[in-house]
């Protein structure tokens, strides 16, 4: 995907040499590459997205032939686009869109979606709102570790002004990686095509001038109670499709995610958002048919949009602590990360068994051509322990990354035995904010602004041999 130098400034004109060695180059740094790297390189005098779009369809099961009119755009139809960096912003946000014929490409290899090869993961992370990308890499970076190859950031839609300054941006400052894009339409009644064709208008002018791809996380946590998107399932499919269907009209490699929240506490009672029995879709949610929703019910399938519009299946996974009520400083139980994902944890935070709350379970052993994606994962950490608590900092940072990225001998997390191969993208919160949940208490979820910290990060999880095999 970083072949795509012949219409990025980076490369520095050096021809096509230079350019196969730029795209070998970036691949290498960022220790994910294709299954055969020489592969890419070799297809790159026939174009760059064109080899990059070739390549897809080989590694695809069920990808279609590409038509003529599917290949990348002229450069007289790149010029229709405004230029991606441009001193007046609103000419830009306001340009109209190239709709051209899209071959979607799936399976593993740089299709849509970007889906990495099986053994593979994305490191990713989402840097705090007051951070830049290059501030995060560079602090990993000089850690002795890798910057991400995703890089994730929150915009509402339909679009502020602030959110067009935002993403544009934030996009120009993380051009070697995925950008993963929360957007979070929070006047939900009034999102339409217009607003999706913006949204997708971003991800196509990033494609087209040098960037990788865009992964949108559309309405995220929806069989939540916090957002007006919440528990509404026949119009959050409805709107989810509009998005995928303008996304993919205008890129070629960029996806949907659909993320859900962790079961844990569905469905969410008391919640601003959480369906009502007067409500006209709480039927929906009544998936066993009794009369009420619990947690009993299938707290994911209502909402699933359909396999045609979803690349990656997310989920919002954090450690709290042990148990409800939240803010205690406590070490995460042993394989508590996979016991959630897959459905069969019973410990402290109760029994996660029951009904719908075996969580992604059935979602995720049907996944064939989508990939798992842990879209928002950290471990809480309270200043001061307010709550009680005896695990440090340290030791609650240490425990939940080997959980998650599974890459220390089998304890505390079982993910080191190639269990989940699914699991493709791993997205660490690294933001340090007020949380209601903690009576407005300072959450510190993110680690890299501590050197001390993320130096131990990058010898734990960067630094070892399982690590850099993925």
């Amino acid at each position: 995907w970083h072949a795509a130098c012949a219409v990025s400034p980076e490369c520095g004109g050096g021809g096509e040499n230079q350019c196969a060695e730029d795209a070998a180059s970036l691949l290498q740094a960022r220790r994910w590459r294709p299954s055969s790297a020489q592969t890419a390189i070799e297809t790159h005098a026939a174009g760059p997205l064109q080899a990059l779009e070739l390549r897809a369809v080989r590694s695809s099961n069920r990808s279609a032939e590409l038509a003529p009119e599917a290949m990348p755009p002229t450069t007289a139809s790149v010029e229709t686009t405004a230029a991606w960096k441009t001193t007046t912003m609103t000419t830009t946000m306001a340009t109209t869109t190239t709709t051209r014929t899209t071959a979607v490409v799936r399976g593993p290899g740089p299709g849509r979606g970007m889906v990495p090869p099986d053994g593979k993961a994305l490191l990713g992370f989402i840097p705090d709102w007051r951070d830049t990308p290059q501030g995060l890499n560079g602090r990993l970076v000089a850690a002795g570790g890798l910057a991400p190859g995703a890089l994730g950031m929150f915009v509402h839609t339909p679009m502020r002004d602030s959110d067009r300054h935002a993403i544009q941006g934030f996009m120009e400052r993380a051009m070697g990686a995925i950008v993963v894009v929360t957007a979070e339409p929070f006047e939900f009644d009034a999102f339409n095509a217009s607003d999706a064709e913006e949204l997708a208008g971003f991800c196509q002018r990033f494609e087209e001038y040098g960037g990788s791809a865009c992964i949108i996380r559309f309405m995220h946590e929806m069989n939540g109670g916090w957002y007006p998107w919440c528990q509404k399932p026949s119009l959050f499919k409805e709107k989810f499709r509009l998005m995928a269907t303008k996304l993919y009209q205008v890129t070629r490699r960029s996806g949907m995610v659909w993320s859900v929240n962790g079961g844990d506490g569905y469905p969410f009672l008391g919640g601003q958002y959480t369906a009502k029995p007067s409500d006209p879709w709480y039927h929906e949610l009544d998936t066993n048919g009794d009369g009420k929703v619990t947690l009993e019910d299938d707290m994911y399938e209502p909402f699933y949009p359909g396999d045609d519009v979803v690349d990656w299946v997310g989920i919002t996974l954090y450690h709290w602590g042990d148990a409800w009520p939240w803010g205690e400083n406590d070490v995460p139980e042993n394989n508590v990360f996979v016991k959630k994902l897959r459905g069969n944890y019973v410990g402290y935070g109760g029994d996660a068994c029951a009904g719908g709350a075996r969580l992604l379970r059935e979602v995720l052993r049907g996944l064939q051509e989508e990939a798992a994606d842990a879209a928002e994962t950290a471990a809480l950490y309270v200043e001061g322990a307010p709550f009680g608590g005896k695990g440090s900092e340290m030791e609650i940072r240490r425990n939940w990354w080997k959980q998650v990225y599974g890459i220390h001998r089998c304890e505390p997390s079982v993910l080191c035995g190639g269990d989940l191969p699914q699991l493709k993208m791993i997205n660490w919160f690294d933001i340090v904010k007020e949380e209601a949940a903690v009576d407005g208490n300072v959450a510190k979820w993110g680690f890299t602004q501590d050197t001390i910290m993320t130096r131990q990060f990058v010898q734990d999880v960067l630094g070892s041999t399982w690590a850099q095999l993925r």
